[in-house]
């Protein structure tokens, strides 16, 4: 008798088994389905603004005849909702990857939780089409830079949140550009009034849509995408 096994990571080369991992793998189908219902939202106005301008390269930002005022309402919580769940849908995986490869085991829930962290910390620096939306949830999503500023680092300064970075985290920057909806479409800039050196947001800009349709080809290759 086989055993029906689900790809959770193509690039990797990972799949798991359902009966070994039922809870795991209902949340991840969950979390699955809510990715591609924003998805699902975002891009066909991406199309209808694209059409609109004869899918010439245009760069929106703010209140837009193009763009429905209810839809724009949403837009905001839409990236937030979608950070925070591929987040969690990436980290989850890597956590299956670690067990199915034999890198963590369901011992080490009890015996040794920081061996698990250090895995999936690693397993989630090694995407690299995910580097950009990991920082964002890091400053915005998860919550505003602004209320809990990265301020630690003393030996090398840069590494802490500047000016710039606490405004941005709780503005709502998301514009339109390239055919889609993307944060930090502005860049906050700023000059040091003692060096004059400009200070800027250090958010990185990214694609709802774009990521989503990248990311099929490692979490989800059974997602097809009408041409």
């Amino acid at each position: 008798m086989t055993t029906e096994k689900l790809i959770i990571d193509k690039v990797a080369d990972v799949s798991i088994d359902w009966t070994t991992y039922q809870n795991e793998i209902n949340t991840l189908l969950q979390l699955k389905t809510g990715l591609l219902f924003l998805f699902n939202n975002v891009r066909p106005t991406e199309l209808k603004v694209a059409t609109a301008f004869d899918n010439k390269q245009v760069s929106l930002f703010g209140d837009s005849e193009h763009i429905p005022k209810d839809f724009q309402q949403h837009l905001p919580s839409f990236f937030h909702w979608f950070a925070t769940s591929v987040c969690n849908y990436a980290r989850l995986t890597g956590y299956l990857v670690g067990r199915e490869t034999g890198q963590i085991s369901a011992t080490d829930k009890k015996d040794n939780p920081a061996k698990i962290k250090t895995f999936c910390d690693d397993y989630m620096k090694g995407l690299t089409e995910m580097q950009d939306v990991i920082k964002w949830r890091n400053k915005v999503a998860g919550h505003f830079a602004l209320t809990d500023p990265v301020s630690h680092h003393k030996a090398d300064p840069t590494k802490n949140d500047n000016f710039m970075t606490l405004n941005a985290s709780a503005i709502n920057l998301i514009g339109f550009s390239n055919d889609r909806f993307i944060t930090s479409s502005l860049q906050m800039t700023t000059f040091d009034p003692v060096t004059k050196a400009p200070i800027s947001s250090d958010l990185p800009s990214w694609s709802l849509t774009q990521l989503f349709e990248t990311l099929t080809n490692r979490f989800w290759p059974d997602v097809k995408f009408s041409a």
